[in-house]
């Protein structure tokens, strides 16, 4: 049987709002490390290194199977190590080729990069970004910070710094009732301008 060709796959990505659901794609290339005899003497190999966990799985047209396997040191909803392994399940035979990234880990960096206090250089950097357009999407922020290598917040730090700005900008989203009465007062005279908005009644 012939090798399976090596191919360029991605990690998955937690795109999430702006973090939590945001994942960035690190392209892989891969290499055939080491063949086995069936499904469990692979899945024990992966296993034993203590590194590896399940993340998705891939059938292509032939009935040939993929079980992408990434690193485990960080979390799954974040930003992910360049390295990994898959499990390739041929249809035309019982054997498993075990395939790994030719990438190095980075989890070390990521988990050192995430817990690390947001420094005075970064908030500058977003709160220039939100200056110049105050609407810019989070991922868009991220991705800026990410090309100038400009290391980026922990998820609650970029967040609550992001609201604070709002916050100054545009004021408080959260009314208490007599501010929310003070505005129906200020605002329920009917407006010369025709195109102004006013309360009708509370």
């Amino acid at each position: 049987m012939g090798d399976v060709p090596e191919y360029e796959t991605s990690s998955e990505s937690e795109s999430e709002e702006a973090i939590t659901k945001r994942r960035k794609k690190i392209g892989k290339k891969w290499q055939m490390e080491k063949m086995f005899e069936n499904k469990a003497s692979a899945v024990a190999a992966v296993q034993k290194e203590h590194v590896w966990s399940f993340t998705y799985k891939n059938v292509d047209t032939l009935g040939n199977i993929s079980e992408i396997f990434r690193c485990n040191k960080v979390k799954k909803r974040g930003e992910q190590c360049a390295a990994g392994v898959y499990l390739h399940y041929p249809s035309i035979t019982s054997e498993v080729h075990l395939y790994r990234s030719q990438l190095a880990h980075i989890c070390n960096v990521i988990v050192t990069r995430v817990k690390s206090k947001m420094s005075n250089e970064v908030k500058k950097e977003i709160k220039s970004l939100f200056n110049f357009d105050s609407k810019i999407k989070p991922k868009k922020i991220l991705d800026i910070l990410m090309k100038k290598q400009i290391t980026l917040p922990s998820k609650t730090e970029f967040n609550n710094y992001l609201s604070s700005l709002r916050k100054i900008k545009y004021g408080s989203n959260v009314m208490s009732l007599g501010e929310f009465e003070n505005f129906c007062l200020q605002n329920s005279k009917v407006p010369d301008d025709v195109d102004a908005a006013f309360v009708v009644s509370y």
